[in-house]
Formats: structure tokens, C-alpha cells, sequence
């Protein structure tokens, strides 16, 4: 039986891995609307829909052997950074089936605030 993987945060890089583990692995990717879950369906993904920040939502994760948390930070939903974030990992991790035996955490770039498009420096760095 070919592996399966689960993908939270199908954005840039999510589902691009997506693709990549598709050819030997059944590839399940969680969004949170039903729309952006057709399109993935359309692209031979298994679409879950489900929301970090909600645990209710995470109660029917797959048998999946990895699982890979690309979560980015919408600033035009309703959760804050942290809930995304931290919280969302943690609802994750307390909602994932036995059978996973993987983890992969990819961490946000999103390190400094909007600068304008000007370079960020550091006092501390001079």
C-alpha cells in the first residue's frame, strides 16, 4: 500500500510538495474553504477541509504516515499571529492519528514588519 501525507498550508510551497509526493504517495492537503478544496481536488490531491486555529475541524485526520506544517499567516483572516502559529501547531499535533511517524515543520520568513520595501537593519549588528 503506497504511503499517504497530510499537508497544512497548501500556499507556495505546500503544494508544491504536494506535487512532488503525489507520483508515490496519496497526497491529502487541508485548506480552509470548500472552494480552494475543489481546485485541489481537480489537481489529484484528497482535500480535507480544516482550520488550525479551529480543533473541531481537525477531528477526522487521515492514517497518514507524515505530515508537513507550511501554515503562513493570513492578515486577512480572523486569528492572530499567535493562534496561527503556535496554537495552530499545537491543535495539529493533539489532533494527529497514531500512524504518523513524521513530522516537518517549515517556520514563517516572515521574521520583520513591514518596512516598505526598504532594507531592515539592526543597531546591535553595527
Amino acid at each position: 500500500m503506497p504511503s499517504a501525507k497530510l499537508i497544512f498550508g497548501c500556499g507556495y510551497l505546500g503544494e508544491r510538495v504536494a506535487g512532488l509526493w503525489l507520483p508515490s504517495a496519496r497526497a491529502f492537503v487541508a485548506t480552509r474553504t470548500a472552494e480552494r478544496a475543489v481546485g485541489f481536488e481537480a489537481s489529484g490531491f484528497k482535500a480535507i477541509v480544516a482550520d488550525v486555529t479551529k480543533p473541531e475541524t481537525l477531528g477526522d485526520l487521515p492514517a497518514v504516515d507524515a505530515v508537513l506544517f507550511a501554515v503562513g499567516f493570513d492578515r486577512r483572516g480572523d486569528a492572530d499571529i499567535q493562534s496561527v502559529y503556535a496554537g495552530g501547531l499545537q491543535n495539529v499535533l493533539a489532533a494527529l492519528p497514531p500512524s504518523v511517524s513524521r513530522i516537518i515543520y517549515i517556520s514563517t520568513t516572515g521574521v520583520y514588519g513591514p518596512a516598505g520595501g526598504e532594507w531592515v537593519e539592526s543597531e546591535e549588528l553595527r
